[in-house]
């Protein structure tokens, strides 16, 4: 779970700003620019790709069996997380604005 203390999250969420504008910085297109988001995001997915590849492995250092279980259940959890929180509710709101297509 993301769910860390609020001390920790500070130096976090600084670096974390500053990978996002580094992100943006690559692609040619920004939302100011007027770019669309899908535009914008599509650009964004090999970068922000790269960025997670990058961070994991300088986290991890040298390839390990355990480290791979670790990272790919992390993994697993992030995504877990993300639908639950992000994707459901959207989903669930659609649903309400367009009806269940399953019954």
């Amino acid at each position: 779970m993301p769910h860390i203390a609020e001390t920790q999250r500070d130096g976090i969420d600084s670096a974390v700003e500053e990978l996002v504008v580094a992100l943006y910085a690559v692609n040619a297109k920004r939302p100011k620019d007027g770019g669309s988001e899908a535009d914008i995001l599509t650009a964004m997915a090999g970068p922000l790709n790269y960025a997670i590849t990058r961070l994991l492995l300088r986290v991890c250092g040298p390839p390990r069996y355990w480290k791979f279980v670790i990272v790919a259940g992390t993994l697993q959890k992030v995504m877990a997380e993300y639908d639950r929180l992000c994707v459901a509710p959207y989903e669930d709101q659609k649903i309400l604005e367009n009806g269940n297509a399953y019954w």
